[in-house]
């Protein structure tokens, strides 16, 4: 059994019409003005388009992104072959450079991008219960016993009203 077969013409019209109302968009006209045109039967229908353009185009700006990137990784690491047995040789200039293009492709390739570390709420909670189980281990019974210890230093509460505040 053969597929739904495509309709060409009627693809390229939607195409074009979201093309047309998100440029519409982009210069800051309403959905109305876009259904007025004639591009669209409602708002939502419009908004829908429009959302559905603007992802594309995120995409394809990401994919374009990303062939910079590596054309400019492959570009530093042409440079970097040019001048590196020079520089192995002990040429201060060529040191120099070498370390400038090593730079930058630490740059585009993220090495040095600082390590963001975060210890969540979760974290600390299973962090104090396995010193309270490693303690029970060194001190079998001693965490029963704190509860209600007095520390030197540490301020006993006493009964409302003693510390002379109201």
């Amino acid at each position: 059994m053969a597929g739904p077969k495509m309709n060409y013409p009627r693809m390229d019209t939607a195409a074009r019409n979201q093309r047309q109302a998100l440029e519409m968009k982009r210069r800051g006209m309403k959905l109305d003005d876009i259904v007025a045109a004639g591009l669209y039967s409602s708002r939502g229908a419009a908004s829908v388009a429009i959302k559905s353009a603007m992802e594309r185009s995120r995409r394809e700006m990401f994919v374009e992104a990303e062939l910079y990137r590596a054309e400019s990784l492959d570009r530093l690491e042409t440079l970097l072959n040019a001048c590196w047995d020079q520089a192995t040789k002990g040429s201060t200039a060529h040191i120099a450079e070498a370390r400038r293009i090593i730079s930058d492709i630490g740059d585009l390739t993220g090495a040095k991008a600082p390590i963001k570390f975060e210890i969540g709420e979760g974290d600390v909670d299973r962090l104090l219960a396995s010193i309270d189980a490693r303690l029970e281990q060194l001190d079998p019974g001693r965490a029963g016993t704190l509860e209600g210890e007095i520390v030197p230093g540490e301020i006993e509460a006493g009964p409302a009203g003693a510390d002379g505040e109201g």
